[in-house]
């Protein structure tokens, strides 16, 4: 039994040897967290008139603002300082925020600039994009992208995990070349945005400039390789301050439509036929919209390309459809393509849509969406006053902490004296 003693004593001496061996080197080896690195910010100046949007820095107000400029590459050298010089400046007024971006290149006659068309193939020519993370939940952003010849595009992130290219909003540019390199001017409408309090928000953000004939991409503040998002990584993003007393306005989009026509066979009467409808944006506050739509156009919208299925299972179209794309990842829920409780391109694809409301935006730390729509039923057996049926989404989401979401959904469908909840 001594002996036993002496062995357990022995080993518990080694054990407490070896743990506190290797609480040291834990401690020598303790990864950087977020709070050992210092957050990068971004100050926004207020200024009291709305410039002229013309690529032109001339205002006087831009040479009183000290520009962003220690952007660093991601490609082809992670951690490098870019080969061309940028400066960003950032300025807003009650209604709007601006920025005015100067890219230097030693070789302005190599800029490349060829697109034009909103949407276009932009990554072929110089561009930058800009992120904003307006409610700073760490997680999803506006995303603008501007070439050198002004043309945009832009998209929404959600949740860390790509972007929504189908989105449209509504903001002014201006770029020229110059023998310095190429400059910018950016106004985006607080309408454009949500974001919760008007009175001081903060939001994320991030700038990001690429140097077709290089490849080179640099971004302010770095992200680097180690983070396989790159821009969509809004954890990373940087601090946007100096807002205040911003204005919340009642921005409403109006769209009406009409068609009329006439037939009249030989010796017949005339058949005339009219069809009309609306779309509705209404901004309730900054952080919430509601969308209404009775007899609903999707004549403008994009076709879906031509594919051939040759299997079992049902083809997935992505959403093209304005009405449903604000904030169309809060209404996903479950693995997509496997186990999605709600999939929007179902919706009108049996019968017309007839009218309906949709509802998306944050109220304190929960995004909310509800959704309510009807369509056409196509039951010729079905009596006169049950003509339409009824597809409905109610979805809460509650983001407790940068990486934690609690939330749940549901989803109703009545028609014909039948439910589906």
């Amino acid at each position: 039994m001594p002996r036993c003693h002496r062995r357990t004593r022995r080993l518990s001496s080694r054990v407490g040897a070896l743990t506190i061996a290797l609480s040291g080197l834990a401690g020598l080896a303790a990864p950087v967290t977020a709070q050992d690195v210092q957050e990068a910010v971004a100050v926004a100046v207020r200024i009291e008139a709305r410039p002229v949007i013309d690529g032109v820095l001339d205002e006087a107000f831009w040479r009183t603002i000290d520009p962003i400029t220690d952007f660093l590459q991601r490609d082809p050298v992670d951690g490098a300082p870019p080969t061309e010089r940028t400066e960003v400046r950032i300025a807003y007024t009650e209604e709007a925020l601006y920025f005015g971006m100067m890219m230097y290149d030693s070789e302005p006659e190599l800029i490349l600039g060829n697109i034009l068309q909103r949407g276009g193939w932009i990554d072929k020519d110089d561009r930058v994009m800009i992120a904003l993370d307006t409610y700073q939940d760490r997680r999803n952003a506006y995303l603008f992208e501007i070439g050198s010849l002004g043309a945009q595009d832009d998209a929404l992130i959600s949740d860390e995990s790509g972007q929504d290219w189908n989105w449209d909003g509504i903001y002014t540019t201006e770029a020229r070349i110059t023998d310095e390199g190429w400059v910018l001017e950016v106004e985006i409408p607080f309408t454009t945005i949500r974001f919760d309090d008007p009175t001081a928000p903060e939001m994320g953000i991030v700038l990001y400039r690429n140097i077709r004939r290089k490849n080179e991409h640099a971004f302010w503040p770095h992200i680097g390789q180690e983070y396989r998002g790159g821009i969509t990584q809004v954890s990373q993003y940087a601090r946007l301050t100096g807002l205040q007393d911003l204005r919340k306005g009642r921005h409403i989009e109006v769209k009406p439509f009409a068609i009329t026509g006439a037939t009249r066979p030989a010796g017949g009467p005339t058949d005339t036929e009219v069809d009309a409808g609306l779309d509705v944006k209404a901004a309730l506050s900054s952080n919430l919209a509601l969308d209404l739509t009775y007899n609903t156009d999707f004549a403008q919208v994009e076709a879906d390309n031509v594919e051939i299925n040759l299997t079992r299972f049902d083809l997935f179209f992505p959403e093209k459809r304005e009405f449903f794309l604000e904030r169309a990842a809060l209404f996903q829920f479950g693995a997509q393509r496997e186990t999605e409780v709600f999939f929007s391109r179902r919706v009108g694809l049996d019968g017309d849509i007839v009218g309906g409301g949709r509802l998306t935006g944050e109220v304190g730390p929960f995004s909310v969406g509800a959704l309510s729509l009807a369509t056409e039923r196509i039951d010729p057996m079905a009596p006169p006053n049950e003509v339409t049926e009824w597809s409905s989404v109610a979805r809460l989401q509650g983001n407790l902490r940068p990486r934690t979401t609690v939330g749940g959904i549901a989803t109703s469908k009545d028609g014909g004296g039948e439910h589906n909840r």
